[in-house]
């Protein structure tokens, strides 16, 4: 099954560094570039018109104005928190030259990737971000179904009135 992730940036130079980037990545996974619209409920519609199953995104939004001619009032982390308020654990990642700045911008420092690592290859870095998306892609995905497996237990206990005090409040 193929996975749909979604690259936002305001400077389509970096969407071309990100798809050389992943050139490389499986054949699983596919791509889509798209530059941040100016307001924050506009893009998460963008985004949800995607339906995609991760998102990328840079950190200033609004740092080079050259593919934009409006203000992005916004950061990469503003759009993935607020994102992830719907839809918690979705797998999301920030790309950046900024990275001291974004760390201190979010509760989760996991969400940070240095941009440098689509240009430098090191030899000693074994999980490629690709692979790290896809991995929490699966994880995703794999949470997802045990929630459901979980939701329909519940559902059968409380049908059949054997449903503990516990168990109701997890429904």
């Amino acid at each position: 099954m193929a996975y749909k992730i979604l690259f936002i940036d305001e400077e389509k130079s970096q969407h071309d560094l990100f798809m050389n980037y992943m050139d490389a990545a499986p054949d699983s996974m596919e791509f889509k570039c798209l530059l941040p619209e100016p307001d924050i409920d506009s893009m998460i519609a963008k985004i949800d018109e995607e339906h995609p199953d991760a998102i990328i995104a840079d950190y200033l939004l609004n740092d080079i104005k050259i593919d934009v001619n409006y203000n992005i009032s916004y950061t990469g982390v503003d759009l993935l928190i607020e994102y992830r308020m719907a839809r918690p654990n979705f797998p999301c990642f920030i790309l950046t030259s900024y990275d001291d700045d974004a760390v201190n911008d979010t509760n989760d420092v996991n969400l940070i990737y240095v941009k440098g690592l689509l240009t430098k290859e090191d030899p000693n870095i074994k999980s490629k971000f690709y692979n790290k998306v896809d991995i929490q892609i699966q994880k995703y995905r794999s949470s997802i179904v045990e929630a459901q497996l979980e939701l329909n237990e519940l559902l059968k206990k409380r049908a059949a009135k054997s449903i503990s005090l516990q168990e109701e409040q997890r429904l």
